[in-house]
């Protein structure tokens, strides 16, 4: 009721005086509209931000809403989750977690030994790629995390193959938007946590430290070993410490334990309309190396 009364309130001082005509029945349709906004397919919110923002009653309310872009559409907006200080109206497009038994998103391979984990779909070098749909919706944030292992010797951002973005640039995997891609986040894999072992090949952040990732990169991402050993086997699995969770960090590994960790945040200041890519790269064959992802959690707004 304190709600509607409110809302009345604002749109008599939107219409001035001289259109006081409006009548009750107005008044209380535009009442329901803005209450049911995004919980009925007859009134479809543009966002999970539009919803959050202009229908009061659902806030720290997640679960499935009415959106519409190019058609209607119901997803999921965690009306909840805080990502880099901006609270409530996240879209989710991707909740993916094999340990539960999820399938990998189209474009990966999904494994069951050691363990149920998603890889890239080829035995060659390179990236392979996930489309994460978005509804053809808008936005200018990006949220979320990765988990993932380390299987055999990944050399995180290994300066030889410091070339385009379009390429792998890391071992790891990629997280960007839009064509050309521009990067939103790096989750890398170092050789070792072991400081005087391989460096070159280790995370940037130790403090025997290896190389810096590309210019544009920046400091937008997260880089962790999961072994803690030196003369690494080919293809030997690491399951006792799972990458990027911001924990297992050796101290002063300030990229492993960033500030969020385990989730990241971008923001732009210009708009996105497609899909985020999300790749798995490497620069040797499977058979020596690759990076297991076991949870993809990403949120648009």
């Amino acid at each position: 009721m304190a709600a509607e009364l409110l809302l009345c309130t604002l749109l008599l001082l939107v219409v001035g005086y001289s259109q006081l005509a409006v009548s009750h029945s107005d008044l209380e349709m535009l009442v329901t509209s803005f209450n049911k906004l995004g919980t009925d397919p007859s009134y479809p919110g543009k966002s999970c931000k539009d919803i959050y923002d202009n229908n009061m009653a659902s806030r720290g309310l997640s679960g499935e809403y009415w959106i519409e872009t190019d058609k209607l559409y119901k997803v999921y907006c965690d009306m909840e989750l805080n990502c880099g200080g901006v609270k409530g109206g996240w879209m989710r497009i991707a909740k993916v977690d094999t340990s539960q038994g999820d399938d990998c998103p189209v474009g990966w391979k999904k494994i069951t030994s050691p363990r149920p984990l998603c890889r890239g779909s080829g035995n060659a070098a390179g990236c392979y790629s996930a489309y994460i749909a978005n509804h053809k919706a808008e936005y200018n944030s990006i949220c979320g995390k990765l988990r993932g292992y380390q299987q055999g010797t990944p050399s995180a951002f290994l300066p030889s193959r410091r070339h385009s973005i379009d390429g792998p640039y890391l071992e790891g995997v990629s997280i960007t938007v839009g064509t050309p891609r521009k990067h939103v986040w790096s989750y890398a894999v170092g050789y070792s946590k072991l400081k005087t072992v391989n460096a070159i090949d280790s995370c940037p952040c130790r403090q025997n430290p290896g190389s810096n990732p590309p210019t544009y990169v920046k400091d937008h991402y997260f880089c962790e070993s999961g072994a803690s050993i030196g003369g690494i086997p080919l293809n030997q699995f690491f399951g006792l410490d799972p990458l990027w969770d911001g924990k297992g960090c050796i101290a002063g590994d300030d990229c492993c334990s960033t500030l969020g960790a385990p989730w990241f945040y971008r923001h732009f200041t210009q708009p996105e309309k497609g899909a985020v890519e999300v790749r798995i790269c490497r620069d040797e064959v499977y058979s020596n190396e690759a990076t297991l992802v076991e949870q993809v959690e990403l949120y648009i707004q």
